[in-house]
């Protein structure tokens, strides 16, 4: 499994640029999950915001271009413990996803305490029950004001480092699971011509207006020789 710490050495086939990707989401979900935790302390979320709308795309479109472009072409293998690899992983990408939206809307409600619902106000276990049960039949405004929006503020940025922790979490399982499973099937199925095709689709994104934005956050990210070796795979698929 690709760490942050890991040194990528070499890329054997074009898909392996894989390892390169996923070393550099991996950063983005870490950097999110500590800005999260200080803005517990700091109160401030604007670079967090950044981080975050980042990290999204970049998984998103990752995502999208493997469901369509990797996992539909290849054959389904069951392997020994009953596992199938390509369903799990569009499963895997579907919860991702899932947990993306639950961070944004975390994100959300901690910029405005007013967009929280009263059963969310309610499974506060730190908060006085009794108080909110007399302000059901009020207008939202009146709840909040009950406890005061700095007090629902501070449990908001905890549950949104919590989302930000369990998407980074469910990340990295998948991540796992696809360089274990996944990738195989691709070497073994896809020839290595196929393969450049494939990974032009991964790190090059025609439907936006800079159709390198995602090379140019890898570049901004690896180190100098794990650039060389986007370099060249890029040469051979550009050439």
């Amino acid at each position: 499994m690709t760490l942050i710490t890991d040194k990528i050495q070499q890329l054997e086939t074009p898909i392996d640029v894989m390892f390169l990707m996923h070393k550099v989401f991996l950063t983005q979900s870490e950097k999110a999950s500590e800005l999260a935790k200080n803005a517990i302390e700091t109160n401030d979320l604007k670079e967090f915001k950044s981080v975050l709308d980042n990290w999204l795309k970049l998984l998103l479109y990752h995502y999208q271009t493997e469901d369509e472009f990797m996992t539909g072409p290849l054959k389904e293998k069951e392997y020994h413990d009953g596992r199938l690899g390509l369903r799990d992983n569009v499963a895997e990408h579907d919860e991702i996803r899932s947990k993306g939206d639950i961070v944004l809307n975390d994100y959300q409600k901690t910029l405005n305490p007013k967009n929280m619902t009263v059963q969310e106000i309610l499974e506060m276990d730190d908060l006085e029950h009794l108080k909110v049960m007399d302000k059901i039949s009020a207008v939202q405004n009146s709840i909040v004001d009950a406890f005061g929006a700095e007090k629902l503020k501070a449990r908001s940025l905890r549950g949104l480092y919590q989302s930000v922790l369990e998407l980074k979490v469910v990340e990295f399982d998948h991540f796992e699971n696809e360089e274990a499973f996944v990738l195989t099937l691709v070497r073994e199925q896809m020839t290595y011509e196929q393969q450049l095709q494939l990974t032009e689709k991964l790190l090059f994104d025609s439907t936006d207006q800079n159709e390198n934005w995602i090379v140019d956050f890898l570049f901004s990210v690896l180190d100098d020789d794990e650039s060389r070796l986007l370099e060249e795979l890029i040469s051979e698929i550009k050439g």
